[in-house]
């Protein structure tokens, strides 16, 4: 069985290992600086209404969903954007992942956004997730595209 609870603060180092590997699973650019992700997330929870939601198996780690609450840029409509969703590769293919989005959804509802907003990274499972997203009842609304630029 799953459990899932909001992280605390002094907790949040606990997320690096599933942040590295997400970082190396994708072949993003740049370095994963585990420094920089606690300081930036201490700096989310303290300053913003923001969650990372934690699942355990067992009393073990195994993912998390990390996202804060913002207004809208055009109407300030206030929304739940998602940050990041890992799941341990030990513990996909259950229902812990669906669990943990179902727990922000959740979230964000108590907190009484208007929408929630869920990003993913090119990867070889998009059009898996994009399956899930659409049978969940989420719209795509936009795709990014990044450019290197070189530095002078």
């Amino acid at each position: 069985m799953f459990d899932i609870r909001p992280l605390k603060p002094r907790e949040i180092h606990l997320c690096v290992p599933f942040g590295q590997a997400f970082h190396e699973e994708l072949n993003l650019p740049g370095k994963f600086v585990p420094e920089v992700f606690v300081d930036n997330w201490m700096t989310f929870l303290a300053n913003y209404p923001s969650v990372i939601l934690s699942l355990w198996k067992d009393g073990e780690l195994a993912g998390g969903l990390g996202g804060l609450i913002a207004p809208d840029l055009y109407d300030a409509r206030p929304y739940a954007q998602e940050f990041f969703w890992f799941i341990g590769k030990a513990y996909r293919g259950g229902t812990g992942a669906i669990r943990l989005l179902n727990a922000f959804e959740a979230w964000a509802r108590e907190r009484l956004v208007s929408e929630i907003r869920m990003v993913h990274m090119v990867s070889s499972q998009e059009d898996q997730l994009e399956r899930l997203y659409t049978r969940l009842g989420y719209v795509k609304v936009e795709v990014c595209y990044r450019k290197q630029l070189d530095r002078i």
